[in-house]
């Protein structure tokens, strides 16, 4: 879809409105659109809905895990947590002194006009 808006010769000439969408329902057409890419496989958009398809399935494995219907042994699985990871180091900052305690301070102790 977005292709298709920025490919369209108004969207390029900059003269669209707000009912630039409405008024061109061919926008949504994605099916058979070719687009003019560098890459010829980036063209053909049922290469590109196949790769898209792929990225979804592993960004599910990595958010929810491996089905157990696809027969994944669950025992030789990692849980994925690690706990060699060295607790954070905080610092303490003291204050150089009791004045320099921030704006707010200044703003209570001297009033707007300070």
């Amino acid at each position: 879809f977005l292709l298709n808006c920025l490919q369209h010769p108004e969207f390029k000439a900059g003269a669209v409105t707000t009912s630039f969408i409405d008024e061109n329902p061919q926008l949504k057409e994605t099916a058979s659109s070719y687009w003019d890419f560098a890459n010829e496989y980036q063209a053909d958009p049922r290469k590109v809905n196949a790769v898209e398809r792929l990225l979804r399935y592993l960004a599910n494995l990595a958010v929810n895990g491996h089905p157990s219907s696809l027969g994944v042994d669950t025992a030789k699985l990692g849980t994925g947590i690690t706990t060699s990871v060295a607790p954070p180091r905080i610092s303490t900052v003291e204050p150089k002194s009791s004045e320099s305690r921030g704006m707010r301070h200044i703003l209570l102790k001297e009033g707007p006009a300070g």
